[in-house]
């Protein structure tokens, strides 16, 4: 790697996190995780001595990332999935600087044949709509609780992103269509229009008509910030959920023990599938580019397996007889019965 020699590894990580990403629509979420593994690997580079500052791409190498993540799992008594999580966002890092400089292909090429850590594949849980229910119910009657209400509901009829509905506008918001639908702006600044259905479109009239339309705001879900609204955080809305959820659970207690804005949208895409919509149609809802994406969301229930198993059998050959009916003695011989 001897064209890498004058290269530093930190080089271009203020642009990649300042402008990169953000021009790429990744979410402030995504950002932060990229900025976390790269401050992280900084660390642990002052930990074993060496100068984040002039750490050079020719000296990382496949032991360099081996010994990184069984610091991870040892030292910082990371799980797989985290190991395995900070191996990606490199990967992710180092591939936008080959864009900038084709001389570190060589080390893209080395980093992507270190192997993850095998990890078990976990059933990936959901709520019930009951669930979501009880979880909305247990938000208080109050102007915030009703905020809170509103979120769960959106969050869930709609199954968009927690970052998409935090940046919701009442722009982008259409209650006098004959079909009201909202407008978003997901990942990559990919559009994508949302029906709403049920009384969602009243419960959002209601709620900007009596707490937004005089704010000055431009969100529909804001907080105030020195006398001044902005957009409501992705972390408000976690925490926001994590307190309904423990009320909730107190009701039922099979309700998961940590539920996040994400799991509302599996759970709705989930509950789409079952009830007959088609994978294709819960993509576009999902605004997923691959429809490989949206199967990971979307579970059969065992009772849609077992009519799709019914659909395709003969109704001929459930209502026919078997063809052994009446003759026991040929049946009793052929299993050396009396």
């Amino acid at each position: 790697m001897s064209n890498t020699g004058n290269i530093y590894f930190f080089d271009y990580s203020f642009v990649f996190l300042k402008d990169y990403l953000l021009k790429r629509g990744r979410s402030m979420h995504t950002i932060s995780s990229y900025r976390d593994t790269l401050t992280i690997f900084k660390n642990w580079l002052g930990a074993t001595g060496k100068d984040f500052t002039t750490f050079k791409f020719c000296e990382f190498s496949a032991d360099t990332v081996y010994n990184f993540l069984e610091w991870l799992k040892n030292d910082r008594r990371n799980s797989e999935e985290t190991c395995n999580h900070r191996l990606n966002d490199l990967c992710g890092y180092i591939d936008y600087c080959v864009t900038q400089d084709v001389a570190l292909a060589s080390v893209y090429t080395l980093l992507k044949r270190v192997k993850p850590y095998k990890t078990e594949k976990r059933i990936k849980e959901w709520l019930t709509p009951e669930q979501v229910k009880l979880i909305v119910n247990s938000c208080p009657n109050t102007k915030k609780g009703k905020r809170d209400k509103l979120i769960i509901l959106m969050l869930y009829e709609t199954a968009v992103r927690v970052s998409e509905l935090a940046n919701l506008g009442i722009g982008n918001v259409y209650l006098d269509d004959e079909f009201p639908f909202v407008q978003l702006v997901g990942k990559g600044k990919k559009e994508r229009t949302i029906p709403l259905i049920g009384n969602i479109p009243k419960l959002l009239r209601t709620f900007i008509n009596e707490h937004v339309n005089d704010s000055g705001s431009e969100y529909i879900f804001y907080t105030m910030h020195n006398g001044k609204p902005e957009h409501i955080s992705s972390r408000s809305i976690q925490e926001m959920i994590a307190r309904a959820t423990d009320k909730a659970r107190l009701v039922d207690s099979s309700i998961p023990e940590r539920v996040h804005p994400h799991m509302f949208r599996r759970s709705r895409a989930t509950s789409l599938y079952q009830n007959g919509m088609v994978l294709e149609q819960v993509s576009s809802l999902l605004g997923h580019s691959q429809l490989e994406t949206t199967r990971i969301y979307a579970k059969a229930s065992i009772a849609q397996i077992r009519e799709n198993m019914e659909k395709a059998t003969p109704q001929k050959d459930i209502k026919a007889e078997p063809i052994w009916k009446g003759k026991t003695k040929d049946l009793n011989k052929m299993y050396g019965l009396r």
